[in-house]
């Protein structure tokens, strides 16, 4: 299950609920039981996460009668008894609310977080520890730059060190939807600010994927 779980991809905000559905019905693959009471821990109150909860609730009303269904948003008042509770099953979202979920015994299904950032919390595997990535394929990205910019012909991008896709993989695909790839790869080191007074006069898009040292708040 754990296997299965960790390689799903979440392409909307409405789908975690299926992948929770699925989970209550192998009960065991979790632990020892099905749970009692789902706790879907929130890292803010903004509306993205709230939309996401709404969305799991609805989803699984048809299962009220199997266990309680309870929503918390990290640091308020009584998110840490919540997430406490025996027989409960953790459904945090986002990065903030994994970190904070990951220090009880409770298992838990991760939603709304990359798989980089997913197993950088959870270095090795656990049998009761899963995830939805919220990653995308590369495919699906280049798509999406040759929807919002038809008339581009090249795409840069830039490696970092934790970048798992390689060069050639990503050309591959580039020229798959008519796009050729510009790349600057600082998985050796480097420094990106010139990398992209480089980079950016010689291409129509730039294509940033989710590596710290490309993306942080600084850049």
């Amino acid at each position: 299950m754990y296997g299965l779980l960790k390689n799903l991809r979440l392409p909307s905000w409405r789908m975690p609920w299926r992948v929770l559905a699925l989970v209550l019905l192998a009960g065991p693959c979790l632990g020892a039981g099905a749970p009692r009471q789902i706790v879907v821990v929130l890292s803010d109150a903004s509306a993205p996460y709230q939309e996401a909860a709404h969305a799991i609730r609805d989803g699984l009303a048809g299962e009220s009668a199997k266990f309680a269904i309870r929503t918390v948003v990290v640091g308020e008042a009584g998110a840490d008894e919540a997430m406490a509770q025996p027989d409960s099953l953790l459904v945090p979202l986002g990065v903030k609310a994994v970190q904070v979920a990951a220090k009880a015994d409770q298992p838990l299904i991760a939603a709304l977080i990359s798989r980089q950032s997913f197993e950088k919390i959870f270095p090795s595997a656990r049998r009761s520890i899963s995830a939805v990535y919220l990653d995308q394929p590369i495919s699906r990205h280049l798509q999406l730059v040759r929807v919002a910019q038809p008339r581009a012909r090249t795409v840069g991008v830039v490696l970092g060190p934790t970048q798992a896709v390689s060069q050639a993989e990503l050309a591959t695909v580039a020229s798959s939807v008519g796009l050729r790839l510009s790349a600057v790869d600082l998985s050796g080191g480097g420094d990106l600010f010139p990398s992209l007074q480089t980079l950016l006069p010689t291409v129509d898009a730039l294509l940033l994927f989710p590596d710290p040292l490309v993306v942080n708040r600084n850049s």
